[in-house]
């Protein structure tokens, strides 16, 4: 099938400024950009999509996503405060977690999320999750899964993780997530939220340079990439040392982590949105006393951090965490910093670049994977346009219920 989208205006990723024209795609990959109404270009078509007063934009990715948890009905209670509803999640049975996990995977593709980089779930469910949808059991957004994040013992993410402690046990626990499928390995390099103040705070160290090192060797060995939950400042420089691929949050950076960010290429996932709801979540609650915590300590040292780091050119790529959104995400990327286009390209090149697959997504240009959002109106004059998703295409094909759920 020949798709052809055409009378609309292509923000192909790359930067350049948007231009009307024509996007073919053949098969699962975009075939040529031509001018509006390229009467060649329809000659070759079987299918036309009309994406008239909208643009035409690349898939968009979403980096840290934790894919069974979001979108739960308590999730839409905004005076319910996560950190409480935390263990709910956490403890529901198997099977009715990868149901939600797959009803989460199709909310984010409606909203034109093509690609979802799961950054860490129990009883690996993003990978029963990718098996499935690789199958042909059901179609839904391309799975990056993590399997579970390696932590010390006690440490973040231990209720669902794998604890480990001492760079020998580290080393063997991310050989046992690359042994079950992980595309990436993820480690807690800090504390973190979910259990401040009580239990934890984002400034605390845990995994030691050592142990991250030798879990970065693994990822490495394998081919593999590996990202850190990194809070704290020193959590940070030491998950760079240890040559972490990605840096996940970095809520508080200073100069010199941000030119070893530099020197080393490393990416940085901030998920603004999903601490920012944090705090939203906290303040609606009338848990007052933390929500100020929050928002004094932990969500303007975080927006200072991201600008900075923009500013010293950093690679930035988008992701919301449990409680984000990723539109939203943008809008705040932006907020701190970011031309409009390059709080797009941060959902879409840069994200890319971020998971090694820039030769093949990323962008709109001939012969690339044919992942493409049709949003009503112009993002760049305003982002909440984004929101405004007509048309999502995966992989070269339209996503409609149908095809969500082939027939047996």
């Amino acid at each position: 099938m020949a798709i052809l989208v055409e009378h609309g205006t292509i923000l192909d990723g790359t930067g350049r400024p948007p231009q009307s024209g024509s996007l073919l795609i053949d098969g699962n990959r975009i075939a040529a950009i031509g001018r509006p109404g390229d009467a060649a270009l329809r000659a070759r078509a079987t299918t036309v999509v009309d994406a008239r007063g909208g643009t035409v934009l690349p898939g968009l990715m979403n980096l840290h996503a934790h894919i069974h948890r979001r979108h739960m009905s308590w999730a839409r209670d905004e005076t319910l405060p996560f950190r409480f509803r935390y263990p709910q999640i956490e403890t529901q049975p198997e099977a009715q977690a990868i149901l939600h996990a797959l009803n989460n995977a199709w909310y984010e593709l409606r909203r034109g999320a093509t690609t979802i980089r799961d950054t860490g779930s129990r009883v690996f469910l993003s990978h029963t999750l990718k098996r499935a949808l690789g199958s042909g059991l059901f179609h839904g957004p391309r799975i990056v899964t993590s399997g579970k994040i390696i932590c010390m013992t006690g440490g973040h993410g231990a209720g669902s993780g794998q604890e480990a402690d001492g760079p020998d046990a580290v080393r063997r626990a991310a050989r046992e997530q690359l042994k079950m499928g992980a595309d990436w390995v993820k480690v807690a390099a800090t504390a973190g939220l979910s259990g401040m103040p009580e239990k934890e705070d984002p400034r605390m160290v845990e995994l030691t340079c050592e142990e991250l090192t030798a879990a970065a060797q693994e990822a490495h060995k394998r081919g593999r990439r590996i990202a850190a939950h990194a809070d704290a400042n020193d959590g940070i420089k030491n998950s760079l040392r240890a040559g972490i691929d990605s840096i996940e949050h970095g809520v508080y950076l200073d100069d010199e982590a941000i030119a070893m960010m530099r020197e080393q290429g490393t990416f940085l996932v901030p998920t603004m949105s999903g601490l920012y709801n944090l705090y939203r979540r906290e303040e609606a609650a009338g848990n007052t006393d933390f929500s100020s915590i929050l928002r004094d300590e932990v969500i303007g040292p975080h927006r200072e951090s991201v600008a900075m780091a923009y500013k010293a050119g950093i690679t930035i790529a988008t992701g919301t965490d449990t409680l984000g959104e990723l539109v939203q995400e943008i809008e705040m990327l932006h907020d701190a910093g970011l031309p409009p286009m390059e709080a797009i390209l941060a959902a879409t090149r840069n994200a890319a670049r971020v998971l090694g697959w820039e030769k093949d997504l990323g962008t709109l240009e001939a012969g690339k994977k044919a992942d493409v959002v049709i949003v009503d109106g112009d993002p760049l004059a305003d982002l909440s346009v984004l929101r405004r998703v007509k048309t999502v295409i995966l992989d070269g094909h339209i996503v409609t219920a149908e095809w969500l759920m082939p027939s047996a």
